[in-house]
């Protein structure tokens, strides 16, 4: 009697185990839906790129404010297509890289950094000098070093 009554307890608490294994299962954090974020604080970066995906033609800003206020990606896709259907949201035009401030002339590295072609590569030595000046003479000697270095293998790999 003893023998059975073992297994069957064995049993028994085998399969509370697995019944409340399956009953208490949580989901670890990366397996979560990201449109079910119900906690408080700020949204997460996934969910606004989920959006983004769904809804290119609308503003990151727009994007933000609304999960801001619902907390929620399918809610916030549904409100958004809303306002979609409603062409509140014009066609994005394609990207186009805002020109430079104008200047008098286009300036390059040599002119920036006051290096002149003619001057010839100064041999600098390594190590630690004692005056400020002497380390800031040696700083402009490597700058300018490496700007003419930088210069001729731009002008053979254009060749």
């Amino acid at each position: 009697m003893s023998d059975t009554s073992t297994w069957l307890l064995l049993a028994g608490v085998a399969m509370i185990f697995v019944t409340a294994k399956l009953v208490m299962h949580v989901k670890p954090p990366a397996q979560r839906d990201p449109g079910v974020e119900r906690r408080r604080g700020r949204v997460r970066n996934e969910m606004v790129e989920i959006v983004e995906v769904m809804l290119p033609q609308v503003p990151r800003d727009v994007i933000l404010h609304d999960l801001a206020q619902t907390r929620n990606v399918e809610r916030t896709i549904d409100r958004l297509l809303v306002r979609v259907n409603r062409n509140e949201f014009a066609e994005r035009p394609p990207f186009q890289a805002k020109p430079a401030a104008s200047k008098a002339k286009a300036e390059t590295l040599l002119d920036r950094y006051n290096v002149s072609l003619d001057e010839q590569e100064q041999a600098f030595a390594s190590g630690w000098k004692d005056s400020r000046q002497e380390r800031e003479t040696q700083l402009r000697a490597q700058r300018q070093s490496m700007i003419l270095k930088a210069r001729q293998a731009a002008l053979k790999k254009s060749e």
